[in-house]
Formats: structure tokens, sequence, C-alpha cells
């Protein structure tokens, strides 16, 4: 059996058009619904086994399938990935940063507790102190 493939989805990286490429590859039942942590421990383990492809922002896939899985990821160059983050938060009325970054730089965008080194933090959820 082939392993599961997981596409480790960092915001502003391109993500959402690489994950529908990948979801174009596999049968739909075989794409786990679950995009965040919240829902995808809510899914049993025997369900979970059955899927062959995960994208999505979670964590510690192997243990909660009891699986290795192969883990695709893409980076994008930090400031970059920021200033396209900023913009995103900016143009979005909804999201929950939206009034705090109309009226702070980018510098202070990028201390921010939720944005400071998006990338290393998710590639290193792992590990409790990066979550």
């Amino acid at each position: 059996m082939t392993r599961p493939l997981y596409f480790l989805h960092i915001p502003k990286t391109a993500g959402s058009s690489i994950q529908y490429y990948l979801e174009q590859r596999f049968a739909i039942d075989e794409v786990c619904p679950a995009q965040f942590q919240s829902e995808l421990i809510r899914i049993p383990q025997r369900t979970l086994r059955r899927y062959r492809l995960f994208a999505g922002h979670f964590w510690g896939l192997e243990r909660i399938l009891g699986l290795p899985t192969d883990v695709l990821v893409f980076l994008r160059e930090p400031v970059a990935r920021l200033i396209s983050n900023y913009r995103h938060i900016l143009s979005h009325p909804e999201h929950r940063l939206h009034r705090w970054a109309r009226s702070c730089s980018i510098e202070e965008l990028a201390r921010h507790p939720d944005l400071r080194n998006r990338q290393t933090r998710q590639l290193a959820a792992h590990h409790r102190h990066y979550r």
C-alpha cells in the first residue's frame, strides 16, 4: 500500500492552488475532507486510514493515523509571504486581525504572535513549544 500524502498548507504560499491540483489527482473518496485540526480529530482513525490525500492546517497526522505519511510543503520567501498576508488581512474586513492591522505597520504585524515566523512554527508544530 502506498503511504498517504499529507500536504501541509501554510497560508500565503500558493497552498490553495497546490491543494486543488493535488485533489484532481485522487478520487473524491480518497481525499480527507478535514482542513483543520479540530475537524481532523473528530474523524475515527479507521475512517482516516481510508484516505490517500490529506491537505490542511493540522499537525500530528502520523500519530493520529498510526501510519507513516509522505509530507509535501511549499515555502515562500518570508518577507513576501508576510506582505501577502498583510494585504489579505487588510482586504478582508471579516478577518479577526483586520481592525488591528489597519492601524499598524508591517513591522508590528511581523511581531504579532500569530504571524511571527509563521512558516517555521507550522513546520515545527509537532513540538508543543511552537503551537
